[in-house]
């Protein structure tokens, strides 16, 4: 009866699905695929994405060289095989880069197609059955002299993935940031080095296992209006406290015992660390109180914002950052 018992949960297991893998699909160009990597099929960013997740998760690369996220360009990347085989894999989770191509010396000026092929991309992977999580991560950066337009990649490529990401409520995470300036993780100008691809998959990992409560939003049980807009790929919270012009902007994710920044200043100026907290879970709250020079009249709105911030369950203590 005991080796009937086990027969009988084992054969129910199987059918639930436990223990299957969790199914990820890395898209994208050149950098996905691991263009001028060295060992490209255990240096490539997904390949080392797989060996840090282990065996719970079926990491595919479905990177293929050369393509943009164009849909009327030749070498668009939902023409090529690797992107029907990517829809075949059922993934659950998609991770999607692009943007390199798109900022290349001599190409066109980037239209509005570019934003809005890259929405329709991420909505056809949404749409698949399976699909429960989507990862954009911005483009990596450049050495000086390739032929990658950076003022290009800055102004006009990068910005417009954040807003992709902030529209379809999808992941970000900023690679451009985290690999820029450092030429170890280059095999060349363009193209990754082992290190390089490293760094993305460890990015990427962090991401993946990030311990987070779930649907957390204070502002809306609070009742607050508030008007949304894009920073960075997250969602910047405006509205009044008492006639004073507060933003609150919310991670994809809150991070467990719901931390927050007190940011200084404006936060639009020097945001990179905002956009690597945001990533990692916190919040950034600011209040506006130009031209006040820390009198009473400040203090007394940061007093409201925390006291508003508590009332909301954010956490008691709170992390000040200030720019200058």
């Amino acid at each position: 009866m005991k080796k009937i018992g086990i027969l009988i949960v084992i054969f129910c297991l199987a059918i639930s699905g436990y223990g299957q893998q969790i199914r990820v699909a890395c898209i994208g160009n050149g950098i996905t695929y691991g263009t001028g990597i060295s060992k490209r099929e255990v240096n490539a960013y997904p390949a080392q994405l797989q060996r840090a997740l282990g065996d719970a998760y079926l990491v595919r690369n479905f990177g293929e060289e050369g393509t943009t996220i164009l849909n009327d360009a030749p070498n668009a990347y939902t023409k090529s095989n690797a992107y029907q085989e990517s829809i075949e894999f059922k993934p659950e989770i998609i991770i999607i880069s692009f943007g390199l191509e798109e900022a290349r010396n001599g190409k066109p000026e980037l239209s509005s197609k570019f934003e809005s092929d890259y929405n329709n991309l991420v909505f056809k992977y949404f749409n698949l059955p399976t699909a429960i999580r989507i990862i954009i991560l911005s483009p990596t950066t450049a050495g000086e002299g390739s032929s990658i337009d950076e003022s290009k990649l800055m102004t006009k490529v990068i910005p417009s993935i954040e807003n992709v990401a902030f529209k379809t409520e999808s992941d970000i995470i900023d690679i451009h940031s985290i690999l820029h300036h450092d030429e170890g993780h280059f095999s060349d100008k363009i193209n990754l080095s082992p290190s390089g691809a490293d760094r993305i998959a460890k990015s990427v990992y962090e991401a993946m296992n990030m311990r987070s409560e779930h649907d957390f939003n204070f502002l809306y049980s609070m009742g607050i209006e508030v008007k949304k807009r894009n920073f960075h790929g997250f969602a910047a919270n405006e509205f009044d406290l008492y006639g004073w012009p507060c933003t609150v902007v919310m991670p994809k994710k809150t991070a467990i015992g719901r931390p927050w920044i007190w940011r200084m200043g404006n936060l639009e100026d020097h945001s990179e660390l905002d956009v690597q907290m945001l990533q990692r879970g916190f919040h950034i709250a600011y209040i506006d109180e130009s031209g006040l020079y820390g009198n009473d009249m400040a203090v007394d709105r940061f007093n409201r914002l925390y006291e508003l911030l508590l009332l909301g369950g954010m956490s008691r203590q709170v992390f000040l950052e200030g720019t200058g």
